[in-house]
């Protein structure tokens, strides 16, 4: 999830429903490794809040996939890359 490569700046990391941050977490270091992403403010995200009243939830969801350059780029659901 943090930008540890250069080229991770120019891959999408922005929900396209929402506009809020994209949340994954990936061990595998090999090019290729894929794993779940999902928008920050997803339900299944834990959130810390003054008050519950002012949650608001986006359910998109997407796959991280780590490049040949060690960066990680982001599809949706759909397949389509984000930009």
């Amino acid at each position: 999830m943090f930008y540890k490569y250069e080229k991770d700046a120019m891959w999408g990391r922005k929900c396209p429903r929402c506009n809020s941050q994209i949340v994954w977490s990936m061990a595998d270091r090999g090019a290729g490794s894929r794993t779940s992403a999902r928008c920050s403010k997803s339900p299944f995200n834990s959130v810390i809040t003054a008050s519950i009243r002012e949650l608001k939830f986006c359910h998109w969801s997407g796959e991280a996939i780590r490049q040949g350059d060690g960066s990680v780029r982001i599809k949706d659901a759909d397949g389509i890359w984000l930009r």
